[in-house]
């Protein structure tokens, strides 16, 4: 009963992806002063290797369900930003659903471990990020304005791993749920 809500939800929100995402939009207008600039578009944990000493960003063609043409857009950098965001989440619980695939009552125990590593994890690459690129063109100025457009660029790859949860892992839903909740203020 719990994984057929799931679905039923799931569905609704991504019916309703377009109507969400103007929510956030009025909340706070997304036109700020800063400038676009070509993306990788498909960024996260998985498209960074480590070796020889060093990180690697593979794959720089952007999400594959997306049009061409809107992967060749220039774009906010944060789009990228809340593609690795989002992908901690993937981390904290593809691990956590591993662990407990054979004793699934541990889940709900173990859960807020793997959301407290989530939340720091993200603290903590957000705080580099944005030290690091203090002052750049590409970032609003405004702190305010920057979170409320990071806001905007997580919830639009959450509702995208919905709609890909849905059709390829439903078992896998409660990731892009969650997260879409989060962002809502809902519980």
């Amino acid at each position: 009963l719990e994984t057929l809500t799931r679905l039923n939800t799931g569905f609704e929100l991504v019916n309703e992806r377009d109507g969400l995402l103007e929510r956030v939009r009025h909340r706070q207008p997304l036109e700020f002063a800063s400038s676009k600039i070509r993306v990788h578009g498909d960024y996260h944990l998985g498209q960074v290797l480590w070796a020889e000493g060093d990180f690697y960003i593979l794959d720089f063609e952007g999400e594959p369900a997306r049009p061409l043409v809107q992967r060749r857009m220039k774009q906010s950098p944060l789009k990228d930003v809340a593609g690795m965001v989002r992908s901690f989440s993937y981390a904290a619980f593809a691990a956590l659903f591993a662990h407990t695939a054979s004793r699934p009552a541990s889940f709900e125990a173990l859960a807020p471990w793997a959301t407290a590593w989530e939340t720091w994890t993200t603290a903590a690459f957000l705080r580099s990020y944005f030290g690091t690129v203090e002052g750049a063109l590409f970032i609003p100025r405004e702190i305010t304005q920057r979170d409320e457009l990071l806001r905007f660029f997580v919830l639009d790859k959450a509702l995208y791993e919905l709609n890909y949860e849905l059709n390829n892992r439903p078992h896998w839903l409660r990731i892009p749920l969650t997260g879409i909740m989060e962002i809502l203020g809902q519980p």
